[in-house]
């Protein structure tokens, strides 16, 4: 029996701007799927066209070239009117609900505006779909008629999602919605959207720099630098037996709550600052700031030739010439070669 087809697949899209008399590449010849009901969380550091990949999958940029198939149809050359029909099926969190929200009207006819907008039932079922949106995101009914100013950070956080969840779509894209909050505040929105997703039978892709955040709700990781995948597989893989060197790092940099294995674990920073996005190195991206590179007798293929995504050992893909010595390293002291403290 073949496996259902994804709900989400995007191959080689390209997302690239002028600024400055410069070609920035913000997103490169990125391909990913999403199966119905599953989670993947897209993560990497500030600048690596996360952000600018979640804005391309809802329509919100225009991607230079490649395909956003979403459940069959393919979005990428749509214009308004032909996505009007698709954006009903797609919600969008995001980063920051400080700005997200419109300051000058109340919580209820933000979140109805939506269902107005695409003539979703009369005055008084809307006013009662969002009471309910309100009871699904945790917020009390006398918060309908606030304004985005008497809301505390979680409180706006939560109507954004009841916002994005209003037409009942089918995929969320949710865009940082931690990062801007508290960390008490960070478990219950991430708590929320793992219950939301369960509950609604979503298609979640969760975008954030956090692998703390990422390894409680997705079931498969996408790993970006400089605009392209660098890593993509099963949650459970990439974190206990990464094989991208960048991969390595990134787990390397994030805390471990167990104070034992912390202190005997030694910390991989990465020298310089990441390419320009306007001037990405030949060959390999991450070839120059790569610490397993270092330790390599002859690494000029790095520099030559931009490896292909190959499978990875457990699954899913990598971008790498020498993965198979990076495969399987143990976390909590990580390969030394290259290692800077």
């Amino acid at each position: 029996m073949s496996a259902p087809a994804p709900l989400l697949s995007v191959r080689d899209l390209r997302v690239h701007y002028a600024r400055r008399h410069a070609n920035v590449r913000a997103v490169d010849g990125v391909d990913l799927e999403i199966s119905r009901g599953g989670t993947l969380g897209l993560v990497g550091e500030s600048g690596c066209g996360k952000s600018t990949l979640g804005k391309a999958v809802v329509r919100l940029l225009k991607p230079t070239s490649g395909t956003i198939e979403f459940d069959g149809c393919d979005l990428a050359p749509l214009d308004e009117r032909g996505l009007r029909p698709w954006r009903r099926r797609i919600g969008m969190i995001f980063q920051d609900p400080y700005s997200s929200l419109n300051p000058r009207i109340d919580v209820h006819a933000w979140i109805e505006e939506p269902l107005r907008i695409h003539g979703r039932g009369s005055r008084t079922e809307r006013t009662a779909r969002v009471r309910d949106l309100l009871d699904r995101v945790g917020l009390p009914q006398a918060a309908e008629h606030r304004y985005p100013s008497q809301l505390s950070g979680g409180q706006r956080q939560r109507v954004g999602i009841a916002r994005a969840l209003a037409l009942d779509p089918d995929l969320l894209v949710a865009d940082e919605p931690t990062s801007a909050l508290d960390v008490s505040i960070q478990a219950q929105v991430l708590e929320l959207l793992a219950e939301i997703q369960r509950d609604l039978e979503l298609t979640l892709l969760f975008i954030s720099h956090d692998l703390g955040a990422v390894r409680q709700v997705a079931g498969e990781i996408a790993v970006m630098y400089l605009g392209r995948m660098c890593e993509l597989g099963p949650a459970r893989r990439v974190l206990d037996r990464p094989a991208h060197p960048y991969t390595v790092a990134l787990l390397s940099a994030a805390p471990v709550p167990d104070p034992a294995v912390e202190a005997g674990r030694e910390r991989i920073v990465l020298r310089g600052d990441p390419p320009s996005p306007a001037a990405p190195p030949s060959g390999c991206r991450f070839h120059s700031r790569c610490w397993l590179r270092e330790s390599l007798d002859d690494p000029e293929i790095c520099v030559t030739t931009d490896p292909p995504p190959v499978p990875a050992a457990g699954g899913g893909t990598v971008r790498c010439h020498f993965h198979d010595r990076v495969a399987g390293a143990p976390l909590a002291q990580p390969p030394p070669p290259g290692g800077h403290a």
